[in-house]
């Protein structure tokens, strides 16, 4: 509670249910997610599910208007109903989720919020299916007409079972809000010019989280390039031809010692200090 979940405050309860009571966001204001917002918040929003999965529950009913972002930033999620947990409970009334159940609420998230071209993705994966279903019966048909012809078929890949195409009928509420306008909302009793204050703040909020996402993303792009060096590099050690390398290497090694005393002599190897510049892109995000 108070991390992807706002604080309980209360609870009422009546013949055959119970109602929860949560406290709001960061009081100021606080907005509704939408596919045109900063990649930044896009990416902590898929965090804030991520951890609510983490801890055994999933949502079933997620929406964009579940969702919650307050004037700090922080990110909540409201409005369990049909929540599910990874253990059925039935003293609560909570039906077991399955690892489908999880897979496919954080592909839903992703797409209503076009998270990494999440949208264009699902369309090339229906497509690609189609094409191959198309295809497949064309080869079907070759055969039915010719009994010598042997069919070319397609087999779905592994994991088509866990991320199946999408398709209209099958995943209602996918497309539910994706045109809908966010809505925003402003806590009453407050000054413009706290209002404006607090505007300000998450605006500066915005470019600390989009410096922040460059300063990992640079990180883990050195540490990716770092690992293929490594792995080349041990690659090249153990061929053939790694091996004629090395023996170049000592050969040359030993020509720059017997050539030491010349200082004018160049070394046959020496390290390049060259440091690649730092790029920190700061993106400012404005609500309208």
């Amino acid at each position: 509670m108070g991390e992807c979940v706002p604080n309980l405050i209360s609870v009422r309860s009546g013949p055959d249910t119970f109602n929860l009571g949560f406290e709001l966001p960061n009081q100021p204001f606080f907005i509704e997610p939408s596919a045109d917002m900063p990649d930044a918040l896009k990416r902590r929003t898929i965090k804030t599910l991520e951890k609510l999965h983490a801890e055994g529950v999933c949502h079933k009913g997620l929406n964009l208007d579940n969702i919650m972002i307050g004037a700090d930033g922080k990110i909540y999620i409201y409005n369990f109903h049909y929540a599910r947990y990874i253990n059925e409970k039935p003293p609560l009334h909570l039906l077991e989720a399955t690892e489908f159940d999880f897979a496919l609420e954080l592909r839903r998230l992703k797409f209503k919020l076009d998270y990494e071209n999440a949208r264009e993705k699902e369309k090339k994966r229906l497509a690609d299916v189609v094409n191959r279903e198309r295809r497949n019966d064309i080869e079907l048909k070759k055969a039915r007409d010719n009994p010598f012809y042997r069919p070319r078929i397609i087999k779905p890949g592994r994991d088509e079972a866990l991320v199946p195409p999408l398709d209209l009928s099958r995943f209602e509420g996918w497309f539910s809000d994706l045109d809908r306008e966010p809505r925003k909302f402003i806590m009453p009793g407050q000054r413009a010019e706290d209002f404006e204050r607090a505007l300000k703040d998450f605006h500066n909020v915005l470019r600390l989280m989009e410096v922040e996402d460059e300063k990992s993303l640079t990180a883990a792009s050195q540490q990716s390039r770092t690992l293929k060096r490594k792995r080349s590099r041990g690659s090249e050690e153990g061929s053939p031809s790694g091996k004629r390398l090395r023996r170049s290497s000592q050969h040359l090694q030993s020509s720059e010692n017997a050539t030491e005393t010349n200082p004018t002599e160049p070394k046959a190897f020496k390290n390049d200090d060259r440091r690649s510049p730092s790029m920190n892109f700061v993106v400012v995000a404005s609500i309208h």
